[in-house]
């Protein structure tokens, strides 16, 4: 198992430094100084990173040369893509390459994780448990989100903390994941609003994958630049064409939805009177089949999510929505935990290795991280 620890320094007018035991990229500028800092900062130390999507092949798919053939077309896939995302993203992903010259690893990096519907096995789990405010102790919503992911041994250790300062047409807001994933699966903004993305299992759709949409990281990254509340949020998602099935919970300290994205169309459901649990397959009527599959535990862990609101008291502290995440972690594929508060623009943070829930978060407030 790694022992690999970011370094902490300060280049290109961004910083690396630790809060406890959580590295925080602080990054700002143009798209293109941003890329840069993180490139030379984070991805530059972390360069084996760029080998996760091989060495996940070669993990799942035993018969020699196989693995690199079926990451060869995967590229492709992944790379046109790539080619429906922003100037801007464009700009971001290019200024990373410039300071760790590996292009032709990291374009497809940034577009890999649409392709679970296009022959590469889903690499996500995740649960999440949504309050809403008048359920919370916090006085507003809160959402607990365990991010689950193949670590392979080593990529716990590469989990970063990604500071993004306020910018011309750009929020200030921070997203939890990995140097040279300029999208978001999970952050706050500087307004409160938070999101968490949800890989989808075994979805019953018309169609689970378009080629011309915008890839699901891309689509997010655009919520915590411009909205600043949940309805900005789902009319924000309701105009993007979107690459493929997605489940995003969503929350500001008044209000908290879980949106459930296809390609042809967005499905909200508004989190009023009760605390709900979220896994991996839809539940809105309209999507929701019959007999949801059980793939990595998801109907388990939802059913232990109701199961731990049944028995909670009236209200919910953040701690209690630390201890909901510990119930329902997948082991060693557990490298991130997070609860988000979004009325004290706070996020309670512990990182892998797996299970994450297993050690006390650490509080980052982003007030003093967006300073």
């Amino acid at each position: 198992m790694t022992t690999f620890r970011y370094p902490e320094a300060t280049a290109q007018g961004g910083r690396l430094e630790y809060h406890g035991p959580i590295p925080v990229l602080t990054v700002g500028g143009t798209p293109e100084q941003v890329g840069r800092q993180v490139g030379e900062l984070a991805l530059r130390p972390a360069a084996r990173l760029l080998d996760y999507p091989l060495d996940y092949l070669r993990s799942q798919v035993r018969v020699p040369l196989l693995p690199n053939l079926l990451w060869a077309l995967l590229r492709r896939k992944c790379c046109r893509l790539y080619a429906n995302v922003s100037s801007a993203f464009r700009a971001e992903v290019e200024g990373v390459a410039a300071a760790c010259p590996d292009r032709g690893r990291l374009v497809p990096a940034n577009t890999l994780f649409d392709m679970s519907h296009v022959g590469f096995r889903a690499l996500f789990g995740c649960s999440s448990l949504v309050v809403p405010p008048h359920r919370s102790a916090a006085g507003g919503a809160l959402v607990g989100r365990n991010l689950d992911f193949f670590a392979l041994g080593y990529l716990h250790a590469f989990s970063l903390v990604t500071v993004y300062r306020r910018a011309a047409g750009r929020l200030g807001f921070v997203s939890l994941g990995f140097p040279g994933v300029v999208g978001c699966f999970s952050g706050m903004n500087e307004a409160g609003l938070c999101l968490a993305r949800h890989e989808v299992l075994a979805p019953r759709v018309r169609r689970a994958f378009d080629p011309s949409g915008v890839p699901f990281a891309a689509a997010l990254r655009g919520v915590m630049e411009t909205c600043q509340t949940v309805a900005e949020a789902t009319a924000h998602l309701t105009r993007v064409r979107h690459a493929t099935v997605n489940i995003v919970v969503l929350a500001d300290p008044d209000s908290a939805h879980i949106v459930e994205l296809t390609p042809d169309g967005v499905f909200n459901r508004e989190i009023r009177d009760e605390p709900s649990g979220c896994s991996n397959h839809f539940l809105h009527p309209a999507l929701a089949a019959p007999a949801q599959a059980n793939q990595y535990h998801t109907v388990d862990r939802l059913v232990a999510l109701r199961d731990f609101v049944s028995r909670a008291g009236r209200t919910l502290a953040m701690a209690d929505v630390w201890s909901s995440l510990g119930l329902v972690h997948q082991g060693e594929m557990t490298i991130q935990s997070m609860v988000f508060d979004p009325l004290r623009r706070s996020i309670h943070v512990g990182f892998g290795p797996g299970p994450a829930t297993a050690r006390p978060p650490t509080c980052l407030e982003l007030p003093r991280l967006l300073a």
